[in-house]
C-alpha cells in the first residue's frame, strides 16, 4: 500500500509558539489547547470550536496567572466537568466549564503529564522534579506527594527529566520516568490522609510483566 506522505491537514490552527498539550472538552467539538500562546496575549489556555471552523482566533483564552501564565499539561475531569492544568513552572489549576478557575495548587517543577484514575476521582500529576503527586477531584485538593520516585540526574531543569508518563490500570497507578524505571502503586491507598506524603520506597511493587490490566470507562 502506497502512503500519500503529502495529504494536507483538514485544519490549520493559528495557535502560535511553545504549545505543550492538548485535549478535548467531553466530545470531539471542542478543543483545549494549553502552552504559551504568544498570539493571544500570552493566554496559557485557548479553546478551539471545531464544529465552526473557528481556527484562526480562539472562542475563549485564559492567562492563568496562578501558573505564571504558562501551561505544560492539560486533561478534562468528565464526572466533575473540570479542566484541569500543569504549570509550566509549577503549580496546578482547576477551571470549569464556564472557564472560571476554581481553585489551584502551588508547588515547584513543571508538571509534564496528568492522568486520571478509571472512577474519575483521582488525578495523578507527574513533574520534572521527579515527584508524583496525588489530587482530589472532588475536593480540588492535594492528598499525598511521592517524593524522588523518577528522580532527575542533574541540579540543573530539564524537560526531559522526572517522570514522563503516568497511567490507571484498575486499582494501581503505573509511572514511568526519563531514569528508565517503571513503577507501580495501588492508588486507593495513596488516598489514604493517613499518610500524606509518601517515601520513594514505600508501597512499591515490581512489573512483573504477568499481570493483566482489566478493561476501563473511557474518561
Amino acid at each position: 500500500m502506497e502512503i500519500n506522505s503529502v495529504l494536507p491537514p483538514v485544519q490549520r490552527f493559528n495557535i502560535g509558539r511553545d504549545v505543550l498539550s492538548i485535549c478535548f472538552l467531553e466530545g470531539s467539538s471542542i478543543l483545549i489547547s494549553a502552552g504559551v500562546h504568544r498570539n493571544f496575549s500570552n493566554s496559557a489556555l485557548c479553546v478551539w470550536d471545531l464544529l465552526t471552523r473557528q481556527y484562526l482566533e480562539p472562542i475563549y483564552s485564559l492567562e492563568l496567572r496562578e501558573i505564571s501564565e504558562s501551561a505544560s499539561a492539560v486533561t478534562y475531569s468528565l464526572k466533575y466537568q473540570l479542566i484541569c492544568v500543569g504549570g509550566k513552572e509549577g503549580g496546578l489549576v482547576f477551571v470549569d466549564k464556564d472557564y472560571l478557575v476554581v481553585s489551584s495548587i502551588n508547588f515547584a517543577g513543571m508538571v509534564k503529564c496528568l492522568n486520571i484514575s478509571g472512577n474519575g476521582e483521582i488525578l495523578a500529576v507527574g513533574s520534572t522534579d521527579g515527584s508524583i503527586r496525588i489530587c482530589s477531584l472532588a475536593q480540588q485538593s492535594l492528598v499525598s506527594v511521592l517524593m524522588l520516585e523518577h528522580p532527575r540526574s542533574s541540579v540543573f531543569k530539564n524537560p526531559t527529566a522526572g517522570v514522563m508518563g503516568l497511567a490507571f490500570c484498575g486499582e494501581h497507578l503505573l509511572s514511568c520516568g526519563a531514569d528508565g524505571k517503571l513503577k507501580k502503586r495501588n492508588s486507593q491507598a495513596l488516598l489514604d490522609s493517613s499518610s500524606a506524603i509518601h517515601s520513594q520506597s514505600e508501597s512499591l511493587s515490581p512489573i512483573t510483566g504477568d499481570e493483566e490490566c482489566p478493561n476501563l470507562p473511557v474518561q
